[in-house]
């Protein structure tokens, strides 16, 4: 049964969503835009703009809220800062195809892993500026990623019909 409704005219076409709390992160046309939930309406606390120049595919918050990330179809990864929209890396541009999938690790604002049609399944740890790249993790391109049991451990799902579970090896 649906709670709430809301309509949004200015979204885009709302190509990704993800929640934290009672606000939620819907990303669209090179713009993603932060709502809160306060009582059956939705109020837009913040809008994450300007380096997008396409689609944003994939959203998602850290784990204490404070950061979201936005994955696009032409392979960009940007970081903001979810209270000012600012901002915190610009960067991740190692992806060579659509962004399908982010997370942010449990218990971290510092390390996230991300999906894209390229088959590559790249693990980011932003405090450090390390990445380790997966290539040819699926044969028809990464669907979906998620952490496993620990910041060390990457599930994917990907086009060809088969689910993955990947030791992360961080370089020194």
């Amino acid at each position: 049964n649906v709670i709430d409704g809301v309509a949004f005219a200015d979204y885009g076409n709302g190509s990704s969503i993800a929640s934290h709390g009672g606000r939620f992160v819907v990303g669209g046309d090179k713009v993603a835009r932060i709502y809160e939930f306060t009582g059956a309406a939705a109020e837009l606390r913040a809008t994450l703009q300007g380096r997008h120049t396409t689609t944003i595919s994939s959203v998602a918050f850290s784990d204490d809220g404070t950061l979201v990330a936005t994955g696009d179809t032409n392979h960009l990864i940007i970081v903001w800062s979810a209270a000012d929209a600012t901002i915190v890396h610009n960067d991740l541009v190692f992806h060579r195809s659509r962004v399908q999938s982010i997370m942010f690790a449990p218990g971290s604002n510092t390390r996230m892993v991300s999906a894209a049609v390229d088959s590559q399944v790249i693990a980011w740890d932003l405090a450090a500026n390390k990445r380790v790249i997966v290539a040819g993790a699926h044969t028809s391109g990464v669907n979906a990623v998620t952490f496993g049991a620990n910041a060390n451990e990457v599930i994917s799902g990907g086009g060809d019909g088969s689910v993955k579970r990947w030791a992360l090896v961080w370089e020194a």
